[in-house]
């Protein structure tokens, strides 16, 4: 019975084929990746909304005082939204409060949103956030999401067009490129805007 070994060129041809296969699913694995990221993302802010939703049914619709980011705050009295809703998330908070795509993108330029004193409509402004230390928002702040201080201790009025929390940079793009944020509004929606 005599062996047959595979050939040095027919060995490259197989690599070659595989290598090339490769090559076309990766843009569609990294597609699918960044949409399930999103969607997980979306998912956290729904939960966080909830929380929400429930702190303000037991507190006659008065949104919590709480700091913008804890490396921003100068008072150490005034907690954390992460620290707020504790209760309300059953502490499990900290999965809650994790953008997936999270990874403290450097200098990139984004979004801010904030709401108009006279109206409940969200405004935009841009502007440069700070070099990261190479970790994630979550890992700088507990959370990768940003709560809307405007509304913190007001009374809420017009659940639709407040919007609450979004996440904290453009998370969700192409790789290099500035991508979207994810908001979510006081009547539990969430949408994503560039």
């Amino acid at each position: 019975m005599q062996r047959r070994y595979f050939t040095l060129i027919e060995l490259l041809m197989v690599v070659g084929v595989i290598a090339i296969l490769a090559g076309l699913l990766m843009p569609a694995l990294s597609k699918a990746r960044s949409r399930g990221n999103k969607i997980a993302c979306r998912s956290n802010l729904r939960q966080i909304g909830l929380a929400i939703q429930s702190y303000t049914d037991d507190y006659k619709n008065v949104f919590p005082r709480v700091a913008v980011m804890k490396s921003i705050e100068t008072d150490p009295e005034i907690p954390t939204i992460q620290e707020v809703l504790a209760q309300q998330l059953g502490g499990e908070n900290s999965k809650v409060f994790r953008c997936p795509s999270d990874r403290g993108i450097n200098g990139i330029v984004g979004v801010f949103t904030d709401e108009e004193e006279d109206s409940d409509e969200v405004t935009e402004t841009n502007f440069e956030y700070a070099s990261s230390n190479g970790k994630s928002d979550f890992e700088n702040e507990g959370s990768s999401y940003e709560f809307n201080t405007w509304l913190a201790g007001r009374r809420m009025t017009n659940r639709s067009g407040s919007m609450l929390m979004h996440d904290l940079r453009p998370y969700h793009g192409p790789a290099g490129k500035i991508g979207s944020c994810n908001y979510l509004f006081a009547d539990g929606r969430v949408d994503d805007l560039k």
